[in-house]
């Protein structure tokens, strides 16, 4: 029987995926790709499609009763990775800006992932099923919508997992492996439910708009849901977590498969009503639900991104630093060379949580007198740097040094690797007899990046009193 088929397709593609992980955890627990940036690209973007395939491959291997035309679910695959290409990053990356915010705290995790990553997903792949797919001839059956969705599903997955890795490359080959697996697992288990309900509105003479909201929302409480909980694995530090999160992931995808195919079994009884048909028409309860879901994202977006503000009447010296910039130090910045004495006081100092990795760090040293060229040297105490370079610089009005320099970070006793080029920005601002001093301080893999943060929080730094 189809139904059947395609849950047992759905398992067979579980147990490759733990195959998969396994054989890259025996291989490369600790390799990384450290070959030249083209072929990285390549090997990454081998592995995601070898694992978003097989899904895509075992649901028309097994469907051999009615199957699907493979050009058909070749372009839905393809459609599902331009949809985070085209509307997914830009929605959550660059409008919502997700990643400057959601890893703050968890209350704000929380609503990101359901308010902003959950509803995007939901979202994007609802549309593209509605006035993509379901006008097609060949969706002719309620149990086509799970299919579709799912393969939609999994081609979203691989592009953000592609995207993921690629600004990461200390990521080891285990690590690349979990996350291309979990979220093929994820993403498509929940396509397939969102593709059980718009089936559903295809087929059935009730309420379009009813199963439409139906599959969005129930889009946005699972992948949410798993989201926070896959989270909440890695922030309580529990041992062997990746492997603990791929089996909650396998379970989960294998509760939202049986779920599917009970639906659907159900469904293949009731005579769908192929005469119903859909051509684009306004639908004011999906527009109305549409437009209240992105205000909500919107509005947290802008409260994420508006980030908190650090003020010191004392120096009268304030400025908005992201909310991402409130977690403890990180591997490979944990020690501190900067200038340190009884005349310099620590007023504000932050890690950037996530990507990419930085700290933020500002001193005011009291009673400096005039900064002249002589006294640089004396703002960087570790003695064996890499490179340095000097300018001028202005910040708040102010006109002071900078100091561009680097360092290398020697690799735990138990590690093997090389050591770590850590990248620092000094800057000096004199402000009558104290001197200001920014630190901003990276790893060289992540500066271009990290610097565009520090740049946007210094260019907000107004001088009150001074």
């Amino acid at each position: 029987m189809r139904l059947t088929n395609a849950f047992k397709s759905g398992i067979f593609n579980l147990i490759f995926q733990l195959l998969f992980l396994t054989i890259m955890f025996l291989l490369g627990f600790e390799s990384r790709l450290g070959v030249h940036q083209g072929l990285r690209f390549l090997i990454l973007a081998s592995m995601a499609l070898v694992s978003g395939l097989v899904w895509v491959w075992f649901f028309y291997l097994q469907d051999r009763r009615k199957p699907e035309p493979i050009p058909y679910i070749i372009a839905t695959f393809i459609a599902g990775m331009a949809a985070w290409a085209l509307l997914g990053h830009p929605l959550i990356n660059l409008i919502y800006q997700a990643n400057e915010w959601i890893h703050a705290s968890m209350f704000l995790f929380v609503q990101g992932s359901f308010l902003v990553k959950a509803m995007v997903f939901s979202l994007v792949l609802f549309g593209f099923i509605r006035f993509g797919i379901m006008p097609l001839k060949e969706f002719d059956e309620p149990v086509d919508g799970m299919v579709y969705g799912a393969v939609t599903g999994a081609g979203y997955a691989v592009a953000q997992a592609v995207q993921e890795l690629w600004i990461h490359p200390d990521y080891t080959l285990f690590v690349i492996a979990y996350i291309i697996t979990t979220k093929v697992m994820a993403f498509s288990a929940v396509g397939s439910l969102m593709g059980h309900y718009i089936g559903k509105a295809k087929f059935l003479k009730r309420s379009f708009q009813m199963y439409s909201v139906m599959g969005v929302t129930l889009g946005i409480l699972l992948l949410g849901f798993y989201l926070v909980i896959n989270e909440f694995l890695f922030v309580a530090g529990l041992p062997q977590v990746f492997w603990l999160s791929f089996i909650f992931t396998m379970f989960y995808t294998i509760l939202i498969l049986i779920f599917c195919t009970f639906k659907m079994k159900r469904l293949t009884r009731i005579r769908p009503d192929k005469s119903r048909r859909h051509r684009f028409q306004f639908r004011p309860l999906m527009l109305v639900y549409t437009a209240g879901l992105f205000i909500t994202g919107s509005v947290i977006a802008a409260n994420g991104c508006g980030g908190l503000q650090y003020i010191n009447s004392q120096y009268g010296i304030s400025f908005n630093y992201p909310h991402a910039l409130s977690s403890p130090g990180f591997q490979g910045l944990s020690r501190d060379f900067h200038l340190t004495s009884s005349s310099t006081e620590t007023l504000f100092s932050r890690n950037h949580i996530g990507h990419p990795r930085f700290r933020l760090k500002l001193e005011v040293k009291k009673d400096a007198g005039k900064l002249d060229n002589s006294q640089l040297m004396s703002f960087i105490s570790f003695p064996k740097t890499e490179s340095m370079r000097i300018q001028n610089v202005v910040i708040g009005q102010k006109r002071g040094k900078r100091i561009a320099w680097s360092y290398l970070e020697a690799p735990s006793l138990k590690s093997v690797e090389f050591p770590t080029l850590i990248k620092v920005i000094t800057d000096i601002i004199p402000v009558k007899n104290s001197h200001f001093i920014f630190t901003f301080t990276t790893p060289s893999s992540e500066f271009e990046a990290g610097i565009i943060k520090y740049n946007r929080i210094v260019s907000g730094l107004s001088w009150t009193g001074k």
